[in-house]
């Protein structure tokens, strides 16, 4: 499908508006997601505060009425005389049923009721914290203080309550046993009130027991304070205080039930961990929930869950307005957008229109022909280019021929290069392996004059010949004949040697047989099998990492890896234990290996020669005819990689071989 110009600016400007939108939009919905976070974050930190608010508050009124008893003569007075007083019972077990029976089947309150009520230990605690407590904090603070004594029998009180005997609750069996109790919410029977009671044991001076003392704080009114403390930025913040389990205990502005169940409510089954926020349908709306579950309180934990909860229409109202805005703006900037785009593609494609007219003059071989088109931008400029060209197309035209000619000439050289190269090949593998016959010849011949030498100086031995000529025959037999024959043997199997090397060089000219991927940690294994006799003779440790694949021919391959392993034994340094490290990876597009050894080394002007023919670093110290390294090179070139060395003189020598992947 073929689109004009003026097509393509006006929906490039159409894609780029779109494109403004779409980030804008983007924009919009991060920000809509970060004001989200960061209420929810704001509305976390403020449970998490208001709820320490209400712990610490609580547990400071613990610890103040701990304070205010714990010297309280009168109680410790009043609870030795009634401990006293019981222990005359004869059986004081049923002696408190029978009290605790009278009492539970009261209707009314009894003189007995009323003289426990109202003695002095009842009336002094009345008067000390709950008169006190009004006076300072302006709000109900206690709502009704027991005192029991060490059988668990109620010996003062401020208000009427359910039970004389109290040695059957958990809250005083705890604070016996433990020293203290604290209550959860829960509805307290013997006080007929709502709120957290703490129990706290009473010993004498002595540390004997002697009673027990409990206090039951108003949790509405404490709470409550607490709340109205805390700035709500929204109208439709509600604030609710829950226990673990589900149970409500507050909720801020709101009627509400008491300890009413709402562990079914959608949002209940969010709460999950110690504290955070999330989104849940409640009443058919959306709301973004905070939440933050009571910590440790000194030794005492408070099961609680607090959450604050904000309609999520009423806080995400500034970022709808946003998008509102951000909606029309779009609208507008499309349209106008459009129009921009039609201008400027009909200034663009009316002088491109013209332009293609004339060019297709010139396309039609008119290389004479001059476009006319005259404009101050790039349009004017290719025009001119178009002018330009049309000049260089004449010219070009009249040496193409001869640039064709060139061209031919040069691929004609470059066979005739290639052909030289292959007779030249096989001039040296010829030469190499025809000279090697009368080099055979030489040294069969050598030998059988070696050996009539020897018959003669035996028959000459016997012989008897004057003393000056047979001084003269001795030393030719004993001394210049058998000399000259070692300079011939050595000289045949230098030549030999030679001779050998160039046939087994020639031989590497020739095309890889075969290319294909290798799996090189199975070829070093089979190099190393070949190397275990002088791996072991020498007591070297050799070493192969895990290596990459690479494409090649395996078996010139293993020649390269079996000459550089066998360069490493042979230039080993005899003062230490040697050691090889054979290591490959992969960069980039090159598949590398480094043969890596702790021998003697090789001086830096030695590095470059040793990749040479018939190059040996040290003849004296090892027999060799100085090609290995040579074919290493060879095999590279041949696979189109490269082998560098990098080397120190009794440092050990490190090889790196790359091949293309």
């Amino acid at each position: 499908m073929k689109f004009s110009i003026g097509t393509k600016i006006t929906g490039g400007f159409l894609l780029v508006i779109l494109l403004m939108g779409g980030l804008a939009y983007y924009a919009v919905s991060a920000g809509e997601q970060q004001l989200q976070d960061s209420i929810g974050q704001d509305s976390k930190t403020l449970v998490e505060v208001l709820l320490k608010r209400i712990n610490r508050r609580i547990f400071s009124f613990v610890n103040e009425f701990k304070l205010h008893t714990s010297h309280y003569q009168l109680m410790l007075d009043t609870l030795a005389e009634s401990n006293a007083e019981f222990e005359r019972f004869e059986n004081i077990e049923d002696s408190i049923g029978q009290r605790d029976l009278e009492w539970t089947a009261a209707r009314e309150v009894t003189p007995f009721m009323k003289a426990i009520i109202d003695n002095r230990l009842s009336t002094q605690l009345r008067k000390e914290f709950f008169d006190f407590s009004e006076q300072i904090y302006t709000y109900p603070v206690f709502s009704d203080i027991i005192v029991t004594n060490r059988y668990g029998a109620n010996i003062a009180q401020t208000g009427r309550t359910s039970d004389y005997r109290q040695d059957d609750e958990e809250w005083w069996k705890t604070a016996r046993d433990q020293g203290s109790s604290i209550s959860n919410v829960e509805y307290d029977e013997n006080s007929s009130t709502f709120g957290v009671s703490f129990a706290l044991r009473v010993n004498d001076p002595n540390g004997n027991f002697q009673g027990v003392l409990k206090v039951i704080f108003s949790l509405q009114d404490i709470i409550a304070r607490q709340v109205k403390l805390t700035e709500n930025k929204f109208k439709t913040t509600e604030i609710m205080l829950f226990t673990d389990d589900g149970k409500l205990i507050y909720r801020f502005a709101h009627p509400f039930r008491f300890l009413e169940d709402q562990s079914g409510e959608e949002f209940f089954k969010y709460i999950q961990g110690d504290s955070g926020y999330f989104i849940a349908r409640a009443s058919g709306r959306q709301k973004l929930y905070a939440f933050s579950r009571s910590g440790e309180g000194g030794p005492f934990r408070l099961q609680w869950c607090l959450m604050v909860s904000h309609d999520l229409k009423e806080i995400m109202a500034p970022a709808s307005f946003l998008t509102q805005r951000l909606l029309i703006a779009a609208v507008l900037f499309m349209g106008l957008g459009i129009v921009i785009a039609l201008l400027t593609a009909h200034s663009i494609t009316r002088p491109l229109v013209e332009l293609i007219r004339e060019t297709e003059i010139i396309g039609r071989g008119d290389l004479d022909y001059t476009v006319a088109l005259t404009s101050y931008d790039e349009i004017g400029d290719l025009a001119a280019a178009f002018n330009q060209m049309t000049v260089s197309l004449r010219r070009t035209t009249a040496s193409r021929n001869e640039l064709e000619r060139e061209i031919a000439e040069r691929l004609q050289a470059e066979a005739r290069l290639a052909e030289k190269n292959k007779e030249l090949e096989q001039i040296v593998y010829i030469t190499s392996h025809d000279l090697r016959s009368p080099l055979v010849n030489v040294q069969g011949f050598s030998r059988e004059l070696e050996q009539s030498l020897a018959d003669l100086t035996a028959v000459l031995k016997d012989a008897r010949l004057a003393a000056e000529h047979q001084e003269i025959l001795s030393r030719c037999l004993d001394k210049d004949i058998p000399e000259s024959l070692r300079y011939i043997r050595t000289g045949i199997t230098k030549m030999d040697t030679l001779l050998a090397g160039l046939l087994k060089f020639s031989r590497l000219g020739r095309a890889i047989s075969e290319v294909k991927e290798i799996d090189m940690n199975a070829l070093l294994a089979e190099v190393a099998v070949s190397f275990e006799y002088q791996i072991k003779e020498t007591g070297a440790r050799l070493e192969i990492s895990d290596l990459p694949p690479c494409m090649g021919d395996a078996a010139r391959i293993n020649q390269v890896f079996a000459n550089l392993i066998d360069n490493s034994l042979k230039y080993c340094d005899q003062n230490r234990p040697e050691w090889i490290k054979i290591t490959g990876q992969k960069e980039g597009d090159w598949y590398v290996y480094r043969v890596e050894d702790n021998g003697i080394g090789v001086a830096p002007g030695h590095q470059d020669k040793v990749f040479e023919l018939f190059y040996r670093l040290d003849p004296s110290r090892t027999k060799g005819d100085g090609l290995g390294l040579s074919i290493v090179r060879k095999i590279m070139e041949m696979h189109r990689g490269t082998v560098t060395m990098v080397s120190e003189l009794g440092q050990g020598c490190k090889i790196t071989l790359r091949f293309p992947g």
